[in-house]
């Protein structure tokens, strides 16, 4: 009877250290808002209206659309993680970001044109674009 219990506790400690080569899954999120640049400094401020239904599109094709308040995020992204096949070094989580131009007002600019994202394991990264309304003509 008591074979059995040393077994059974050997049994146990071996696999609680048994180690595992496989990273935790931590999703990454792209998120922000596109918002109209009314004071013309190329951010948005708290106070600058979002705009609704503006479509951002990643490199590698996916894409979102901004709710009512111009806010989006994109989550699963592929983020920066510790790559231990080849040595200790970082792939990269590297994304384009861009807003379609087609969605947004007609003669309208976007600030930035495309924006590069840099995002880490597990993080939420932020990063807006301000519209520029087109030039309202003079009035007669």
């Amino acid at each position: 009877m008591g074979l059995v219990l040393v077994l059974l506790l050997l049994s146990s400690v071996a696999s609680a250290q048994a180690l595992s080569s496989d990273l935790p899954a931590q999703a990454s999120t792209i998120a922000g808002r596109v918002c109209v640049d009314v004071d013309g400094d190329g951010l948005c401020g708290p106070d600058e209206p979002g705009l609704a239904d503006v479509r951002l599109v990643l490199a590698t094709g996916r894409e979102v659309r901004t709710d009512a308040f111009g806010r989006y995020h994109l989550t699963g992204v592929d983020s920066r993680v510790p790559d231990l096949t080849d040595g200790p070094h970082l792939r990269p989580g590297r994304h384009a970001l861009k807003v379609d131009p087609r969605s947004l007002p007609p003669s309208s600019q976007v600030v930035p044109r495309i924006a590069t994202v840099e995002v880490p394991w597990g993080a939420a990264v932020l990063q807006d674009f301000a519209v520029r309304p087109p030039p309202t003509p003079p009035s007669l």
